[in-house]
């Protein structure tokens, strides 16, 4: 029955293989040896390992490690992963509230979700995550990193860290407890004088955030009763999220037709992606939204869709780029599922790779900004330096006070960055 079981394997591995190659006419043959070798680790498991497992299990850990083999952002998808997958792009789902990838076989933090489990210990862009519940991540696929960490809310999860910075190495441990994560991806409050601050923290499937964004820019026009004199978009800790949605949130702020991403891959080549607001589907009151002057706040947590947005406006010169050089995550996932499994599974793919609108390749290296500033958190009496400002009247001094009362706990009125991008606008 065994040796059936594995003839049976190594036949269907090599009709797969000639399948493939029959397809694609630039193969000259087939890897015969590897196939070999595959039948024959496959068997030395069954014979030899101390626990029997199922053919079943072998062969999805054959197909899980193919493709996580490829890079850190590509993944296979099983039927029990892609419903909670598609959850997560719409922002549900139970669990701490992490973006991670992997990084020389470790876990690392990309960043965390705003107001979430892990966004409240704590938790930074490049912590490592060495174990989840006493399980080593040590060469773990992202995907069952993941898993790990999500779960029914309300139920505890134990993460171990390590935080390394150049003089030291900090290790701990952190009990969250796993949340139904429903954030919001754009916030908003009045800033002083006249000028609005804006918070994407995640760029949800389709048009979703480019449609909140128009809301709360409308919004806040509201509040303020005039015109803006100049907005702060923040995507700090941003990972990322949908390349459509990237796309439409820039063309809140760009006109029509002018470059966003090009992204080329084997078979897309040159896929160059432009503003447009009507294909968004997303009202925007494009006469005031397109003519406003521009901060956006980024840091090394920035990654993705972020980078698209912060690259597309920083090419276009519709926006000033404060903060820190970003995270470099330049490639395009796509999602294919398998007839195979009824599409009940699927494998994520890196599919190409994408550029800013003047042709930067941005993977590995990250958007600089424009003006370079670290985050130091700023004491209690920096409020004073926007008091003392002699550009604020005593009516602009009243405003500050009520607008500081109002957003206590979202404007980042403590922000040496926030600060140096609001004296960015004012100086334009």
């Amino acid at each position: 029955m065994f040796l059936r079981s594995s003839r049976l394997l190594y036949l269907t591995a090599l009709l797969v293989c000639v399948s493939a190659a029959g397809q694609n006419a630039d193969d000259e043959k087939l890897p015969a040896e590897v196939l070999r070798e595959f039948s024959q680790v496959y068997a030395t498991i069954r014979n030899h390992y101390v626990d029997e497992v199922d053919d079943d299990v072998l062969l999805r850990n054959a197909i899980r490690g193919m493709v996580d083999g490829l890079d850190p952002h590509s993944s296979y998808l099983s039927e029990e992963y892609l419903s909670t997958f598609n959850r997560s792009l719409e922002g549900l789902y139970g669990g701490v509230g992490l973006y991670i990838d992997a990084d020389r076989g470790l876990i690392r933090v990309v960043a965390p979700i705003d107001n979430t489990p892990a966004d409240r210990a704590g938790l930074r862009t490049n912590d490592f995550i060495i174990s989840i519940d006493g399980e080593s991540t040590e060469d773990m696929p992202v995907s069952d990193a993941v898993n790990l960490m999500r779960g029914l809310a309300g139920t505890p999860v134990t993460l171990s860290i390590v935080r390394l910075s150049e003089d030291e190495r900090e290790d701990f441990e952190t009990v969250l407890e796993r949340e139904e994560i429903n954030s919001p991806s754009v916030r908003s409050a009045l800033a002083p004088s006249g000028y609005g601050f804006i918070r994407i923290s995640q760029f949800l499937r389709g048009n979703r955030t480019s449609k909140e964004l128009a809301e709360h820019i409308d919004g806040l026009y509201q509040q303020n009763g005039s015109d803006l004199k100049g907005l702060i978009i923040d995507l700090r800790n941003n990972p990322g999220g949908d390349l459509f949605a990237s796309i439409c949130v820039a063309s809140v702020f760009l006109k029509q037709g002018l470059p966003v991403v090009t992204d080329r891959g084997r078979n897309e080549i040159n896929n160059e992606h432009n503003s447009d607001l009507q294909n968004c589907q997303t009202p925007a009151n494009v006469g005031k939204s397109r003519l406003l002057d521009i901060a956006i706040l980024v840091n090394q947590g920035s990654a993705s869709a972020s980078e698209i947005v912060a690259g597309a406006l920083q090419d276009n010169e519709r926006g000033i780029i404060v903060g820190t050089n970003t995270f470099g995550k330049a490639s395009v996932q796509r999602i294919y599922n398998l007839e195979a499994t009824d599409y009940k599974s699927a494998v994520k793919l890196t599919s190409a790779r994408y550029y800013t609108p003047s042709g930067r390749s941005i993977h590995n290296i990250g958007i600089a900004p424009d003006i370079e500033v670290e985050y130091i958190p700023v004491e209690d009496n920096s409020q004073e330096v926007d008091r003392d400002n002699d550009n604020i009247t005593a009516d602009e001094l009243s405003n500050l006070q009520t607008i500081e009362a109002k957003n206590s706990d979202f404007l980042p009125v403590l922000d040496n960055q926030y600060q140096t991008a609001l004296e960015a606008l004012r100086a334009s």
